[in-house]
């Protein structure tokens, strides 16, 4: 049916009604967060979610790995234009990527893609070897570093096979 109303728009609107602000226990706000840390006694945990907003954003509030799954609300293009405090340690399109090796997931330089960023124009194409899971990591690698996520980018690849990937992420088309 198309994305629904949230919790925190009721939030909202009690706290308009009332004129007290409230105290935050979901996510992004780290208690949550830090409680489900502290029962699970993990050393090493990752947050596996689908929303900047809130999975994400609450993995950083505790300073703990995140993987962005892309079957939700969240967009490639989205993804690409986040601030640092919804950016992902990880991230992959669907979820038969999530058992690619991790170091393709990373959001990080790619051994098999070439990403170069000029203004708002994004030139993504294979060297040698690509592996497709880390072609959207590349592209945050590259457009986070060049600090342009705020620009309406344009995002093109002369290889048609890499055209194609780029077209499935709806990254091209602008």
């Amino acid at each position: 049916r198309g994305l629904l109303v949230g919790n925190g728009s009721m939030v909202a609107a009690v706290a308009t009604a009332t004129g007290a602000a409230p105290a935050v226990a979901g996510k992004p706000a780290a208690p949550i967060m830090r409680e489900v840390l502290a029962r699970s006694r993990s050393r090493r945990p990752l947050l596996i979610g689908d929303r900047l907003d809130t999975d994400i954003e609450g993995a950083n509030a505790v300073g703990i790995d995140s993987l962005l799954v892309l079957t939700g609300v969240t967009t490639a293009r989205a993804l690409l234009m986040a601030p640092p405090e919804r950016r992902p340690t990880y991230v992959v399109g669907d979820l038969t990527g999530i058992s690619a090796p991790a170091s393709s997931l990373r959001i990080g330089r790619q051994p098999g893609w070439q990403v170069t960023v000029a203004e708002h124009r994004v030139t993504v194409d294979p060297k040698g070897e690509t592996d497709l899971p880390s072609l959207l990591p590349a592209l945050c690698h590259a457009v986070w570093t060049a600090d342009v996520g705020g620009l309406d980018l344009r995002i093109s690849s002369g290889d048609a096979e890499t055209s194609v990937l780029l077209d499935r992420l709806g990254l091209t088309g602008r």
